[in-house]
């Protein structure tokens, strides 16, 4: 995963695919791209943190985590579902970094 600064004006490379997960509990969204559609699956990450977050403890994290993972169908796939379930556990406790950079994976 390499560090590059946001393109203005919302514009994306022709080389990748802007995958992005949105601003949440006044923290900042994330703009990534990567090298195959893959929206759906950081879609997938955010909803089952925001539904761990918004519910009352039913269980371990890590177990949400792991069986909701395994519903994607590639590395890629599973890897952009982790960035999704990760990033918007980070903006929840707040701790999001302010840097406005965008990722390319």
């Amino acid at each position: 995963m390499t560090r590059n600064h946001h393109h203005p004006g919302g514009a994306v490379p022709a080389d990748g695919y802007l995958g992005e997960i949105p601003p949440a509990d006044r923290q900042p969204g994330l703009a990534l791209l990567w090298p195959a559609p893959v929206q759906p699956a950081l879609d997938s990450g955010v909803r089952e943190a925001e539904r761990w977050l918004r519910a009352a403890p039913q269980g371990y994290l890590w177990t949400l985590f792991v069986y909701a993972r395994q519903e994607q169908s590639s590395d890629l796939l599973r890897t952009a579902f982790e960035v999704g379930f990760l990033t918007r556990l980070q903006q929840g406790v707040g701790q999001m970094p302010l840097d406005g950079l965008a990722y390319r994976f």
